[in-house]
């Protein structure tokens, strides 16, 4: 596992806008309000899952984030296609893992849960690392034998980053909570850096 490390995170004190939308909390794409679906459109968090062996598969950077003060491990989704798929097709996420959306530039983030087989929190951030936003994301119904993917696309639920975004970051289930991350508080981070990555 390829391993990225970033100064620890900080929780700091409160400070605090357009649109993308993405897949599964656990694999998402986003979609430009006025572009068209696609990588980097609306997010899709799920897109069949690879026949390959999992021991062929690419090694997924990882970055350590400290949120409120705990290690969470997370991968790197950093191009159309990494934020596209997301998290889809996991039926679990590990303790104190998940994954770190990174756009190339601001704007207004929806995700939703296309073929996300878990519940997912997701936690938006903008270029300061200010929380513009925070939902648990349930699982919904798959899409069903014969239905079109239109008609399943357009039934699932959208959660939005309420403003302008650049981050978004998705834990298991239950974390946002147990954390106690309020909006407009701001993660400390090594944000410009990440943010190089993005393509």
């Amino acid at each position: 596992m390829k391993a990225i490390q970033i100064p620890l995170c900080v929780l700091i004190a409160p400070a605090i806008s357009i649109g993308a939308m993405f897949s599964c909390a656990a694999g998402f794409s986003a979609l430009l309000t006025a572009g068209s679906q696609g990588a980097g459109s609306r997010p899709s968090a799920s897109q069949p899952a690879d026949s390959q062996p999992a021991a062929s598969q690419p090694e997924v950077p990882h970055v350590t984030l400290r949120l409120k003060g705990i290690d969470y491990s997370l991968e790197l989704a950093t191009d159309d296609k990494a934020r596209e798929i997301g998290l889809m097709n996991r039926d679990h996420l590990e303790t104190h893992t998940g994954m770190l959306f990174i756009y190339p530039r601001e704007h207004v983030l929806n995700f939703w849960m296309k073929n996300c087989a878990m519940d997912i929190d997701v936690i938006f951030l903008d270029a300061h690392g200010i929380i513009t936003a925070m939902h648990e994301m349930k699982r919904e119904p798959l899409q069903e034998p014969g239905e079109p993917l239109m008609a399943y696309e357009t039934r699932l639920k959208t959660y939005s980053s309420k403003g302008p975004a650049v981050f978004a970051i998705e834990v298991a289930a239950g974390e946002t909570k147990k954390l106690g991350f309020k909006v407009g508080e701001s993660i400390e981070f090594d944000r410009a850096g990440l943010r190089k990555l993005a393509k």
